[in-house]
């Protein structure tokens, strides 16, 4: 859905487990300037949350 741009908002969970290794969440040669940071939440956990929107900058 990214790749075809019918996002416009993406939410990310990070969670504080190391695995060793996985598959990346986007693809190489992504960009990254598609996405602006618009809020953070933090969790006693160490959960962390990432709210993005759309960039107009590309």
């Amino acid at each position: 859905m990214t790749e075809l741009g019918l996002l416009d908002e993406l939410t990310l969970w990070i969670h504080p487990v190391v695995v060793g290794q996985g598959k990346r969440l986007f693809p190489e040669g992504s960009s990254a300037a598609a996405w602006t940071l618009a809020t953070t939440t933090a969790f006693s956990s160490g959960a962390v949350v990432f709210d993005h929107r759309k960039s107009d900058r590309l």
